[in-house]
């Protein structure tokens, strides 16, 4: 997911997730996983104040493996 600077801290960030959980519950799907990079703190904020938790998994990025 990516929201254009201007639009950040606006709530659309919140509403996407929202919007994506919500289409998951009415197709039966009981959970959502994602990937963030672990540089990237306001994203991790933002997933966690929308009630994600960390695994534990690390995974390298796409770019890394190339």
């Amino acid at each position: 997911m990516w929201v254009a600077p201007g639009s950040r801290g606006k709530g659309v960030g919140v509403a996407l997730i929202e919007q994506v959980a919500r289409r998951a519950g009415d197709l039966g799907i009981a959970a959502v996983y994602l990937h963030v990079n672990v540089s990237n703190a306001p994203a991790i904020a933002l997933h966690e104040r929308c009630g994600f938790t960390k695994t534990g998994v690390t995974l390298p990025m796409e770019r890394d493996l190339r």
